[in-house]
């Protein structure tokens, strides 16, 4: 078990996260490991080794043994979770790690020690898996620079240091702090890396190892490190994937949503020349968002928002700019004007309500949500980064408590809202909405179209949210009937993922 001094029960979380999201992109803990410990892992593997195999990169199959590879410069030993351990306190110390790195990125605490699917895997084909690795390099082994999961910046690295930087080796890892590009450093120079201090880094960073030499005697430069692997559903023994090539599988259309606003920076040469320039399609999905939105970002990871909620690539910071512009647009081109009351359904953090409190009159935005987080931080938004001084009102409801607002509205939006919404939820929406829409007043929805499905249960953060699909609008027409609406189909509507419709409502 990581010292009770340095357990991960005891680190500063936020703080870690200002380092790695909002800093220079990594953050080091002091003596995570006492040296004795330190010192048991490293005797351990030098007089035992799993099974050896000449493979350098392990067959990612689940069920797959652990194994090592030992040559007269480098020794790599792989661990898997799923398999009785050689060696307990290393099999322990690494389950620590990575129950670190999910508590870091905000994920579930049992991700990724067996493979399986999450709610952010980008991918449906495969599953993500967590492995230990212990590496010790005595000359050699230099790493060109390379960005691992460039399509999800939530996730992180540990390297947990078995050796000291200059009295055991020279060289090590080499690390990007900038990830626009350039301004790379040797952290094991930088930080005067010693045994028992732990690395974590933001791994879609550009980092690689510097060439390493050892003095006669000395055990080189040694790590247990945390790897994360791809494992494909469909083909279980087949070899694991990297983001990389999942990116270039994407039709082009879809690779343009995940394409660099921003050219990168040539890396500068280190003295071994090995830290290389990725090619121009490494970079490519690096950046899926711009300055505007990575600065709410920034301010989410502030606020306290897990990194796994606000740095995926299919989550709803990523696809920021591009919803909400397709809001505002629609919403102005089919006639909301500045004098209309208004109320967004389903505001979350006022992705829409950045824009609209600007163009409507003051105080005639209203926002409705059921996560507190998202409300709270919606204020936050919308007092820091709207230019104009108006007034709006946020609440947080799971009950469609409409009323609470004292008015009537001209126009009201559902944006993705009745997708994540059993029948009877959708029902109890509308019939809450008919007491506060004025006559003519209009509600724009969004909703997916396929095999009727239906979900009950409540819509709250720590569950998954219900997929309702719809085969026609035989619902909507018959609580039309019912409540006193009338609907419509209006189609794609140019909007990137989903059918628009409208409910009118009489009196």
């Amino acid at each position: 078990m990581a010292d009770d001094s340095h357990g991960a029960n005891a680190l500063d979380i936020d703080g870690i996260r200002q380092d790695i999201y909002l800093g220079p992109g990594y953050h080091v803990v002091r003596g995570y490991l006492s040296p004795s410990r330190v010192d048991h892992i490293h005797s351990f593997w030098q007089t035992h080794h799993n099974p050896q195999s000449g493979t350098h990169v392990p067959v990612a199959v689940e069920g797959g043994s652990d194994f090592s590879r030992v040559t007269p410069e480098l020794d790599q030993h792989f661990g898997y979770f799923w398999n009785r351990p050689l060696d307990q306190f290393t099999y322990v110390s690494a389950w620590d790690l990575q129950a670190l790195r999910n508590r870091i990125e905000g994920n579930d605490p049992n991700l990724d020690f067996l493979p399986h699917g999450f709610r952010n895997r980008f991918d449906s084909e495969y599953y993500s898996y967590a492995a230990y690795r212990l590496t010790a390099t005595r000359q050699g082994g230099a790493i060109a620079g390379h960005v691992d999961w460039p399509l999800n910046h939530a996730r992180v690295q540990l390297s947990l240091m078995l050796s000291s930087f200059g009295e055991d080796y020279d060289g090590g890892l080499l690390f990007d702090t900038d990830m626009h590009g350039g301004s790379e450093i040797n952290l094991c120079r930088e930080e005067n890396l010693k045994k028992g201090d732990l690395v974590i880094f933001r791994y879609f960073h550009k980092h690689g190892v510097e060439a390493v030499t050892t003095p006669e005697g000395k055990p080189g430069f040694c790590r247990l490190l945390m790897p994360l692997n791809y494992l494909p559903v469909k083909n279980p023994n087949a070899l694991s994937s990297i983001p990389k090539r999942v990116f270039r599988k994407l039709p082009e259309p879809a690779k343009n949503l995940f394409r660099t606003r921003r050219p990168a920076a040539p890396a500068a040469a280190t003295s071994t020349q090995q830290y290389k320039e990725l090619r121009a399609d490494d970079h490519d999905p690096l950046f899926y968002y711009d300055s505007d939105v990575e600065k709410l970002m920034q301010i989410a990871v502030q606020e306290g928002v897990d990194p796994t909620e606000v740095y995926y690539h299919r989550g709803l910071w990523a696809r920021w700019k591009m919803m909400a512009d397709w809001q505002f647009d629609w919403l102005r081109n089919h006639g909301l004007k500045p004098e209309h009351q208004f109320l967004d359904i389903g505001c979350g953090p006022a992705r829409l309500g950045i824009n609209l409190v600007p163009y409507l009159e003051d105080g005639h935005y209203c926002g409705v949500d059921p996560l507190a987080d998202f409300v709270a931080l919606g204020d936050v938004y919308l007092r820091e980064v709207v230019p104009q001084e108006k007034t709006y009102h946020l609440a947080c409801t799971e009950d469609f408590e409409f009323e609470q607002f004292d008015r009537q509205f001209d126009f009201a939006l559902a944006h993705a809202v009745f997708t994540h919404l059993s029948y009877a939820l959708i029902e109890r929406c509308l019939v809450s909405l008919k007491k506060v829409m004025r006559p003519g007043g209009q509600l724009i929805f969004t909703i997916t179209m396929g095999e009727d499905r239906e979900d009950h249960f409540v819509y709250v953060k720590d569950v998954p949210m219900t997929s309702s699909m719809h085969k026609d609008m035989s619902l909507y027409e018959e609580l039309g009937r019912k409540i006193g609406f009338r609907v419509e189909l209006l189609g794609r509507e140019d909007h990137p993922s989903q059918f628009v419709c409208r409910a009118t409502f009489g009196d």
